[in-house]
């Protein structure tokens, strides 16, 4: 599997470029460099009004289950894209992880298509269909931004506290791709 270090401002690009070459499977490492809110179909309900004033770029993903994510700069997102569909392969990194984190001594464990720990949301997943290529996004809460989740969603967005793996459990993003990448490496060879 290619592996690339992207940033926010050039993750579109670079997906594009490799879904036109055909240079799948390809996982992205996203550094995001700005603050930003992505909402699938089952999120949208924020101010949308305190996002503008707050500076949040607001992306939707309208092919997406997903939620609504609040992105900071630092936190960090995965892009997978595959010729192939790729909810197993979310699934089984979502498992890894948590055997990672378990391996610290933290209480994590799978919910849905979350990662918490200590019931605290630190990582979201999901994979959709789009144009005949199938792509995985997924998202870290590197910082603790759960002050501001509670100033911009809506009560019923809030379901699950939000936790920040480097601010409240010592994780550096490293950490999290070198975990990713021994997965990604391990997983790649049962892809053909």
């Amino acid at each position: 599997m290619k592996i690339n270090y992207v940033t926010s401002k050039t993750l579109k690009k670079e997906c594009f470029k490799a879904a036109m070459l055909k240079r799948m499977p390809a996982l992205f490492f996203n550094d995001i460099v700005e603050s930003a809110i992505f909402y699938g179909r089952r999120g949208g309900k924020f101010d949308k009004d305190q996002c503008k004033r707050e500076g949040f770029n607001l992306t939707p993903m309208p092919d997406s289950q997903a939620g609504t994510i609040v992105a900071k700069p630092g936190d960090m997102s995965v892009v997978v894209l595959s010729k192939k569909p790729l909810a197993g392969f979310v699934s089984e990194l979502m498992n890894h992880l948590v055997q990672v984190f378990q391996s610290r001594g933290l209480n994590a464990k799978k919910d849905n298509n979350d990662i918490l720990i200590d019931d605290r949301k630190i990582f979201g997943g999901s994979a959709v269909r789009h144009r005949g290529i199938y792509y995985a996004g997924m998202f870290f809460a590197m910082n603790n931004n759960e002050e501001l989740v509670a100033r911009i969603c809506a009560q019923e967005q809030r379901v699950k506290l939000a936790a920040g793996l480097s601010d409240d459990y010592g994780m550096d993003k490293q950490y999290i791709i070198d975990a990713i990448c021994v997965f990604a490496n391990n997983w790649n060879e049962t892809y053909d």
